[in-house]
Order: C-alpha cells, then sequence, then structure tokens
C-alpha cells in the first residue's frame, strides 16, 4: 500500500490536505486512544514519505524566520515581575 492510499489523498493533494488527512487518520488509529499500533505508526511512517518529515507533526514555523515582540503594557509588567521573582531581585523603588 502507498502513503496516499494509506492517507487517504490523492496524487498531488495539496500540503494541506495531506496534513489534514493525516490528523484525522492519527487520531483515529492512536493507540491512546483504542486504536491500533501498527496503523497508527503506517499512517505515520505514510506522512513522512509525503512531507519529508523528520518529525511527527509539522511545525507551522519550519523555515519561517523567527520574529520578537516586544511586550507593552500589563503584559511587559507582568513579565518584569515574574523575572524579577524568579531570580530573587527586586528592581530599587524610585520614590
Amino acid at each position: 500500500m502507498n502513503a496516499h492510499e494509506v492517507l487517504g489523498v490523492r496524487r498531488g493533494a495539496s500540503p494541506e490536505d495531506v496534513r489534514a488527512a493525516w490528523r484525522r487518520r492519527v487520531l483515529a488509529t492512536h493507540p491512546d486512544r483504542g486504536g491500533d499500533e501498527s496503523a497508527f505508526q503506517e499512517a505515520l511512517e505514510a506522512y513522512r514519505r509525503l512531507t519529508g518529515s523528520a518529525g511527527g507533526e509539522p511545525s507551522a514555523h519550519r523555515g519561517a524566520p523567527v520574529v520578537f515582540v516586544r511586550r507593552s503594557g500589563m503584559a511587559a509588567r507582568a513579565s518584569r515581575w515574574w523575572r524579577r521573582r524568579r531570580h530573587g531581585r527586586r528592581a530599587p523603588r524610585v520614590v
């Protein structure tokens, strides 16, 4: 059985279609949900063959640049507070 038949997708399917079919198949065959271990491994291997992915589920940000977002407002204050608390330091209080 080839990878397309295992996942139930046609040849030339888009990566989104392959991923959606893979997720449906894995949810149905996952051993923690009462599925068959060999069918689960077969679906995982079929997905790897179709996408060239070495891991399990594909990473949405693979190949994309990392962007850091500066927090502002209450999120920034809470982040600084937790950071100081974690390291056991307090910033001097300005009066």
